[in-house]
């Protein structure tokens, strides 16, 4: 979709333990990551004033939903603060779950912090 910059879903295609955390910043990183999501037709991406950063769950993660809720700038760089929502107890989740979103393109590093644990709060 022209002029998108944010795409969710499910996907089988990551296989992690952990979270898997994204920072796309050309257009050869980019289609790799989203013909493995999507057969869709690639996203068009400004790669010269923006890029993509993406966050997949791990299967125990149990995540239905996933929120980016900040990016902030600190002295180690840009910080992206985001969170899961978890599927109710008893449910099953079958796939990882994934957000991609185009932001203004960084110099600094990128680092991802999730904030609905260890005491990070909801």
């Amino acid at each position: 979709v022209s002029g998108q910059e944010e795409w969710t879903g499910y996907t089988t295609a990551f296989s992690a333990k952990d979270t898997s955390t994204f920072v796309i910043g050309d257009k050869k990183a980019w289609k790799k990551l989203w013909q493995s999501l999507s057969e869709s037709e690639v996203p068009a991406v400004n790669f010269d004033t923006k890029m993509v950063i993406g966050i997949v769950s791990a299967a125990k993660d149990r995540a239905e939903t996933i929120r980016i809720l900040s990016r902030r700038k600190t002295e180690q760089g840009l910080v992206v603060d985001y969170y899961y929502i978890q599927a109710a107890k008893g449910k099953q989740t079958s796939s990882a779950v994934y957000i991609l979103k185009v932001i203004g393109r960084e110099l600094e590093k990128v680092s991802f912090r999730r904030l609905d644990i260890d005491g990070g709060g909801k």
